[in-house]
């Protein structure tokens, strides 16, 4: 014979400290700047947390979402913004704060050689760093002129003669060493060089 208990209902939880966001990705777009990043598959996110921060200080909360993008509309180049999530797991345990992603800040000057110079900030937001950046440059037009991989170095000088555009813009593209990571691209900025009179 057997004897057989009534059957007992539980509910299961854990107390580990989940892993925080990964791989942050920043875009900045004309809407002000689109977050994307990565989450660990061993822990569930019920809901991540955002905050900002001047120079790497100050971090105040803007926002939450339940997936891992979120768009950050008061985003300005001025302000020097960085980002990070956190985020709470399905058994309440919060993960801590992920490493700042800082967007890329691109600004030009217009040379008295009529050459243009081009620096940006270095893009902070992956675990393993940039792999090289990518000088996208347009006509006015918005078409594509070229496009320039430069390692990892965040200056730029463009000398190259040429008698068919006077307006340019320029926007970096930042690829990550980890693959599968999306691109960070900068702010796009527009540079008119001065006519030559013959």
């Amino acid at each position: 014979s057997r004897s057989i208990s009534l059957s007992k209902c539980g509910t299961a939880f854990s107390t580990d400290i989940p892993t925080p966001p990964a791989n942050i990705s920043a875009q900045v777009t004309m809407n002000g700047v689109d977050l994307i990043w990565t989450q660990d598959p061993a822990f569930t996110a019920n809901e991540y947390s955002l905050f900002r921060g001047v120079n790497g200080n100050f971090f105040s909360g803007i926002g939450k979402t339940t997936i891992p993008t979120f768009t950050d509309i008061a985003y300005s180049t001025d302000g020097n913004f960085c980002y990070r999530i956190s985020y709470a797991d399905a058994c309440n345990n919060s993960s801590p704060p992920s490493i700042d992603a800082c967007p890329i800040r691109l600004s030009g000057n217009l040379l008295s050689d009529n050459s243009i110079d081009l620096n940006w900030s270095d893009y902070t937001g992956w675990e393993n760093g940039v792999l090289e950046y990518t000088i996208e440059k347009y006509d006015q037009n918005g078409n594509l002129i070229s496009s320039t991989s430069i390692g990892t170095t965040t200056t730029f000088n463009d000398n190259i003669e040429d008698l068919s555009n006077q307006i340019y813009s320029y926007e970096i593209f930042a690829t990550a060493n980890d693959g599968g990571v999306i691109q960070s691209i900068s702010n796009r900025i527009t540079i008119i060089k001065e006519p030559k009179l013959y």
